[in-house]
């Protein structure tokens, strides 16, 4: 091996070793930038989340508000049930009675044919 075969050699495994310090110091930077990104996006999915915490607790407490007001609403006792008619008190009346009629006259024509049947099979 000669002299400048050495030299050559020498030289090319520096340089080698350069390209290959080189290479890793681009890579170490990439993946320092990613790792910065990632770090980024995951701050900002963080914060997204906690402001996201905020507002379902803000809405917890006015359900509760809610909640807690229909209930003591359902507690207080009533004096009876309200119910509406559309009639007035003596138009519901009459309706009442002539329902009550009614069934009052198929009552007795029942009652009628059961004791014409009685009355037929003696």
């Amino acid at each position: 091996m000669s002299p400048s075969d050495v030299q050559t050699s020498m030289f090319d495994s520096s340089e080698i070793q350069k390209s290959s310090q080189a290479r890793y110091a681009l890579s170490s930077a990439s993946v320092t930038m990613k790792g910065t990104r990632s770090i980024a996006r995951l701050r900002d999915r963080v914060n997204l989340a906690i402001k996201e915490l905020s507002r379902l607790r803000t809405e917890n407490q006015k359900l509760k508000k809610e909640l807690e007001s229909v209930g003591s609403r359902a507690r207080t006792p009533n004096e009876g049930a309200s119910i509406v008619f559309t009639e007035s008190a003596g138009e519901l009346r009459e309706r009442i009675e002539s329902c009550i009629r009614a069934v009052d006259a198929h009552m007795q024509s029942h009652e009628r044919g059961v004791s014409k049947n009685s009355a037929g099979e003696a």
